[in-house]
Parts: structure tokens; sequence; C-alpha cells
């Protein structure tokens, strides 16, 4: 089997785009010609399937695709004979991303915040009271990274880190200023919805930009004479 990671991240970058453009568009116009549905999100129809701050439909169910398909080229990078020093740095991301997948369907993270936020009667910017531990565990998780970044080549450690900070902006930067637009405008105004899909396009693009990261690692794998990885065990052949 041959990917061409151009040609799938091309595709990729197109059901994003199309997801944002579907998401807001529905949304601006449930608040300006359906009211009583825009201030339902659990109401059915385009509405609700589209809605990218949703839970249980389409554009949530492609994140946690997008996820999971980090966590599976991860378990391939791991396969690498040269990799063994950091394998399992390797294996943990792929566990991490394997979680948040499950985590963006299952919604643990918002049930957890809530009931902070109801128990420590948080405004504004921590609104999401889970915002506070999670740029903790990402601060924390870049220094334990650092050794293992520095192995890397200086191209994919770039890669790595654009994603990373693309994502972590989307999940943590934006969730913090998608809280403070709440509380000032309210959950039904088009600014917070705006924010809201500013927050979820930037998750969405980090990950792609993760699996493209992932993608050109695993092919400059499989050009070195150390090529016993797991993706060619899996007879798949990465090309530009």
């Amino acid at each position: 089997m041959t990917i061409s990671v151009h040609s799938l991240v091309r595709l990729l970058s197109w059901i994003i785009a199309a997801f944002i453009v579907l998401g807001w568009t529905t949304q601006f116009y449930a608040s300006i010609y359906v009211p009583e549905q825009f201030q339902n999100t659990g109401s059915h129809g385009l509405i609700r399937m589209f809605y990218l701050g949703g839970e249980s439909n389409v554009p949530t169910w492609y994140h946690s695709m997008l996820l999971l398909s980090c966590s599976f080229l991860l378990s391939l990078a791991c396969r690498s004979t040269s990799e063994q020093p950091f394998c399992f740095h390797w294996r943990a991301m792929a566990i991490i991303f394997l979680l948040l997948s499950l985590d963006e369907v299952a919604c643990f993270h918002e049930g957890l915040s809530n009931r902070l936020s109801q128990q420590f009667h948080t405004t504004g910017f921590f609104r999401y009271v889970w915002v506070v531990p999670g740029a903790f565990f990402a601060f924390g998780f870049f220094l334990w990274s650092l050794r293992f970044l520095r192995h890397l080549t200086a191209s994919t450690r770039n890669r790595f880190i654009i994603a990373g900070a693309v994502y972590v902006a989307g999940a943590v930067g934006w969730e913090m200023i998608s809280g403070w637009c709440d509380d000032h405008y309210g959950l039904q105004s088009l600014i917070p919805m705006t924010v809201n899909v500013v927050e979820e396009s930037l998750e969405s693009i980090g990950a792609l930009l993760f699996i493209r990261a992932l993608l050109l690692h695993l092919k400059g794998m499989q050009r070195s004479e150390h090529g016993d990885i797991g993706a060619r065990r899996l007879e798949l052949v990465i090309q530009d």
C-alpha cells in the first residue's frame, strides 16, 4: 500500500476546511433565522451535526480519528530499530494520543471541568478550569521531551514543535479566550461561537500538522539503511 504524504494531507486539509465552513455557516444561520435551535445545541439536524463545539457529531468524530491516526503513526515509529533508545517516548506519546482520541468522543475533561467549575465558581479565562492542569501538563510534557526532541533531526524536531504549539494554542489558549467570551457575551452570542470555531480549527490543524510530520519522519526512516520499521512490516510505502 502506497501513501502519498502530499495527497493525504491535502485531502485531510480540505475536509477540515469543509467542517469549518459548514460549522460556522450553520451556527450563523441558526442564530439569525432559527434562534430557538441555536439556543439548543442538542437540537437535531444539520445545526447539531456540524456544530464544532458540540459532542457526538461529525466534526468530533473526525477530530478523534485524526488523533487516533497520530497514535497509530507514533506506534509505527516506536518499531524502528534505530529508535530503540527513545522507544519509550514514542510509546508514551502513542498512548497519550490514544487517550486524547478517546476523550474527544467520551468528553472526560468536559465533565471534570464542569464539576470543578461548579465547585470553585471559576469565571473569565478560567471558566473552563481544566485549562489549568492542561497547561501544566503540556509544559511538563515539553520539558520531559527536550532530550527526545534533541535526538530528532532538525526538520522533524521543528515540525513536531510547530504542530504541538498550534494544538496547545487551540486546546488551552483559545479555550481560555472562549471562557472569557462566554462569560461576557453569553453562550448564544456569535462572538463566542466564532472563537469556538477558531479553537476547534487550531486543534484539528495541529493534529494534521503532526500527522504530516510523522509521515515524513517514517518516510525518512524507510529510506535509511535501518529501515526495518513498522510501516515496512505492514507493507506501507510512504512517498511525497
